[in-house]
């Protein structure tokens, strides 16, 4: 879908333009990102969707961690309540009695 955009845009010729260390860290997202697709689905035919899919979401919890850290971005309290909140909400249903 990037590329169609790029295409779209007629951004083409732009893309020569990008240097190489761009292009290590494009690669290397879209690697990363196909991994965690893979081993999501693999994790949803092993076990309930009910459970995976609130457990995979924590990603957004150590995005937010990680920012802080390495990024020195700034919590707010906004942010970190809804942090919080997403990873009661993620335990609360991991632990749930299965039906």
């Amino acid at each position: 879908m990037t590329w169609l955009a790029v295409a779209v845009g007629g951004r083409v010729t732009q893309v020569l333009h990008i240097p190489k260390s761009a292009w290590i860290v494009l690669v290397g997202s879209g690697v990363s990102s196909t991994v965690a697709y893979v081993c999501y689905f693999k994790a949803i035919s092993l076990g309930d969707a009910s459970r995976v899919g609130p457990v995979d979401r924590l990603s957004l919890v150590f995005t937010i961690l990680f920012v802080v850290m390495f990024l020195r971005e700034k919590l707010t309290g906004p942010v970190m309540i809804g942090a919080v909140m997403m990873t009661i909400g993620a335990i609360v249903i991991a632990v749930a009695p299965a039906k």
